[in-house]
């Protein structure tokens, strides 16, 4: 894939580099954040649909807690 960025090496990387120049902010940036510290997948519903089916794992938040309607029974 970086060889199809430019003829040359400079037009490569002078490519390569302008991937790079534009600033996240706000809430794509925050998102971003939480996605990567939690180790989760960012995109659509279809695209972490599909990751979770290619490595088995779950790459979405899960609901946390205990399940509506658990109650410890003491005997």
């Amino acid at each position: 894939m970086y060889v199809r960025l430019g003829h040359s090496q400079t037009e490569r990387q002078q490519a390569y580099c302008a991937l790079f120049n534009n600033d996240i902010e706000g809430k794509q940036l925050n998102d971003i954040r939480q996605a990567t510290h939690k180790g989760l997948a960012l995109g659509s519903e279809q695209f972490k649909q599909e990751i979770e089916t290619l490595t088995g794992l779950r790459v979405t938040e899960s609901i946390r807690g205990r399940r509506e309607g658990w109650r410890k029974h003491i005997d």
